[in-house]
């Protein structure tokens, strides 16, 4: 970490004025727990320039009070800029500009679980389980990659991302799986669960682990990933709470509440999807798939004795058969001029979040 980046002022102001002129803000994406994010370009030499997602840390979150949760948002950047899997968002930059700080990722032409489930759901059809199978086995690729992950040294990182719901898994149109804001709220789940409301749809995806442990692994992530599943195949979010839920009811409902079987909602459901949900989603921790690799084997075997998987081109067609484009294709903005600090939005784009 450089030294300069702990040095932070209580007041951050409302744009994000870039000197250099690298980055240009097209539209404001959505807010996180502790960043706003937005749709930009980011400027190089020789007119080069590609479409990039900048997250800037909120105004509220930059106090001198915050400075060491401020350090955890910075390291966790730093660490997951050093993954490389073609199912996790990359990271490009971690900069200061000004009195911001700001993350540069990876811009993905796609949609949110979220968004398809939502959407697949007014509609009255269902997500094909050849479909739902490909993306499950990309989401466990890319939990084991993670979960696996070492330094250079050949020490493991210990990654665990804590927050897999499906805002946070969203397939891009060419029909991959990718898995974002990996690592950012493992400094905010504690936070979050103290203010009824702050997760809304999040808190249906929460592991009892994050209750009953001091200390929690990467099982949590697998328990949400199943509870992801669970809401593919009945496009339902598996534990719905209501905006003003009690911390207490939370904890209640999350430690004993069971899923109900999907093929009790639908007769159509192979029972045997039935047993690969509830042993995800197991309250017992050591009862569960142990690793993404043993959770994406289950899977594909399931497949194999029914629809099979879909292939990449399957999705992509399927996708683009569902979707349209996630924004117009309007002329990229020039690089901003220095002097510049109001950029305006030439685009709607879907929220993120």
């Amino acid at each position: 970490m450089t030294s300069s980046f702990p040095d932070v002022p209580p007041v951050v102001q409302a744009s994000m004025d870039d000197p250099r002129g690298r980055y240009r803000l097209i539209a404001k994406l959505g807010s996180g727990g502790m960043a706003d994010v937005f749709l930009g370009v980011q400027f190089g030499e020789q007119n080069f320039k590609r479409l990039v997602v900048i997250k800037k840390i909120h105004a509220r979150g930059l106090n001198l009070k915050n400075v060491d949760a401020i350090k955890m948002f910075i390291d966790e950047a730093r660490t997951v800029a050093s993954l490389n899997h073609p199912h996790i968002v990359k990271i490009f930059d971690l900069n200061r500009l000004r009195s911001d700080i700001i993350i540069t990722m990876e811009y993905i032409d796609g949609e949110t679980l979220a968004f398809i489930i939502k959407s697949i759901a007014k509609s009255g059809h269902k997500l094909p389980l050849p479909i739902t199978c490909r993306l499950i086995t990309q989401a466990c690729e890319a939990l084991q990659y993670a979960h696996s992950a070492t330094t250079p040294e050949g020490n493991a990182l210990g990654l665990i991302h804590r927050d897999i719901d499906t805002q946070n898994l969203m397939i891009d149109s060419n029909g991959y799986v990718k898995l974002i804001d990996f690592g950012v709220a493992k400094t905010e789940t504690q936070t979050e669960l103290t203010a009824p409301g702050m997760f809304k749809g999040k808190l249906s995806y929460v592991a009892p682990d994050i209750f009953k442990f001091k200390r929690v692994d990467h099982r949590v992530d697998l328990y949400s990933l199943g509870l992801v599943l669970y809401s593919m195949v009945t496009l339902k979010k598996p534990f719905p709470f209501k905006g003003d839920v009690t911390v207490a009811e939370v904890i209640e409902r999350v430690l004993k509440e069971q899923l109900t079987p999907p093929s009790t909602l639908d007769k159509s459901m192979p029972k045997e999807l039935d047993a690969i949900i509830l042993k995800a989603t197991h309250k017992d921790r050591e009862q569960r798939y142990q690793s993404g690799e043993e959770f994406g084997d289950a899977i594909s075997r399931f497949a194999d004795k029914h629809e099979g998987l879909a292939n990449t081109a399957e999705v992509k067609r399927w996708f683009h058969d569902q979707f349209s484009p996630r924004m117009p294709r309007p002329p990229w903005p020039r690089a901003k001029p220095a002097t510049s600090t109001n950029p305006k939005s030439i685009c709607a784009p879907r929220p993120w979040v």
